[in-house]
């Protein structure tokens, strides 16, 4: 892994391109998928609909992210999509998000969906400090600990009406989440939890590439389908575990780190082969992972780079030639949209939110 990222960081070396990227996918963003007299965002481009939970926790991760970067642009953004969140809320026991607004006592929630709500609140509080940013993801976490059982050992289901799987793509986050609400109120059972789910999440490594499969069904049988975000978020969650590192651990992390950009990151196109939501999570996990290695120098220092400057090339390459005409991006990260493609929200949010996570860190 490291050694294709820094092939890449040697290719390029300044960020030109990043404040011109930015604003035209901002741009794109507000003119094909916001309603300016309703103040909603839509979940396709062309089309009057609302935009499903999952997208729009992209999006308040995006502006949350940017909020750090250019707070004037961004935090206004990222308040007033806080505040659509609520549309999302229900009440009924134990409370949480929906898949869309207006639901009412029979709501349709998934228990990913909230740990990206939890995650993307975080996001916020680390953007602008404020409180209420932490009893919004504290409500998402209550959500997702409900749908934890002894069955398969543990984990987290994925729907709360169709008991049939549990899935990487909730307990990654999920203990991503728990490790960042500890580390803010240092309650314990955050702690736990996030532990709990980590090495849950582990179970689900396939020892024939040491990547992350998708789920275990309650029969126990393994669906062997990989996607990055998997792997992403396990790795995710052990750089937030490392307050006690050790060698043993950063070499668990490292071999995670290796076998997902052997996978997915291509150095001759600087693309990455797999759909943008979940390449933007790989990204951002390379990166923290290859900052934690250096830091704790415990692991292959001597393979380490100092620059990091491989997640602009990768921005730029992706901006390039995986967007249409209009300046949308299809689902993946290694093409342009398809004729008669769904154009989703967050596709496009995607690569913003890389870009600002790039700018954030130079």
């Amino acid at each position: 892994m490291l050694s294709t990222l820094i092939a890449l960081a040697g290719i390029q070396s300044s960020w030109p391109k990043g404040d011109e990227m930015e604003r035209a996918l901002l741009a794109t963003l507000d003119k094909h998928f916001y309603n300016a007299e309703t103040k909603t965002w839509r979940e396709m481009d062309g089309k009057q609909d609302h935009v499903f939970l999952w997208g729009y926790t992209v999006l308040m991760s995006t502006f949350a992210i940017g909020a750090r970067v250019d707070p004037a642009t961004y935090k206004p953004r990222m308040e007033a999509a806080f505040e659509g969140l609520e549309k999302y809320w229900t009440t009924k026991a134990p409370g949480g998000y929906a898949v869309l607004p207006g639901q009412g006592r029979n709501p349709d929630r998934y228990y990913d969906d909230n740990a990206w709500v939890g995650l993307a609140a975080m996001e916020a509080y680390d953007a602008i400090k404020d409180k209420k940013y932490i009893e919004v993801a504290q409500r998402a976490f209550t959500f997702v600990v409900s749908g934890e059982d002894d069955k398969l050992g543990g984990g987290i289901y994925w729907h709360e009406n169709d008991k049939k799987s549990k899935n990487a793509c909730v307990s990654g986050p999920g203990a991503c989440l728990a490790f960042q609400l500890y580390s803010v109120t240092k309650d314990q059972i955050y702690r736990d939890s996030a532990t709990r789910w980590m090495k849950w999440t582990e179970k689900l490594i396939d020892p024939e590439d040491s990547l992350v499969s998708d789920n275990i069904k309650l029969d126990g049988t393994i669906d062997r389908t990989k996607w990055s975000y998997n792997t992403a978020m396990l790795m995710e969650a052990k750089c937030s575990d490392l307050e006690a590192a050790s060698d043993s651990k950063l070499r668990s992390l490292f071999a995670l780190s290796q076998s997902a950009a052997k996978k997915w990151i291509v150095p001759s196109t600087h693309l990455v082969s797999n759909p943008g939501m979940f390449a933007m999570h790989l990204i951002e996990a390379e990166y923290r992972t290859t900052d934690e290695i250096s830091r704790l120098e415990l692991v292959a220092a001597n393979q380490n780079s100092a620059s990091k400057d491989w997640i602009e090339p990768i921005c730029e390459a992706v901006y390039a030639k995986s967007r249409n005409s209009d300046g949308l991006l299809g689902e993946w990260w290694n093409r342009p949209p398809k004729k008669n493609e769904q154009l989703k929200l967050m596709y496009t949010a995607s690569l913003l939110r890389t870009v600002l996570l790039a700018k954030s860190h130079s």
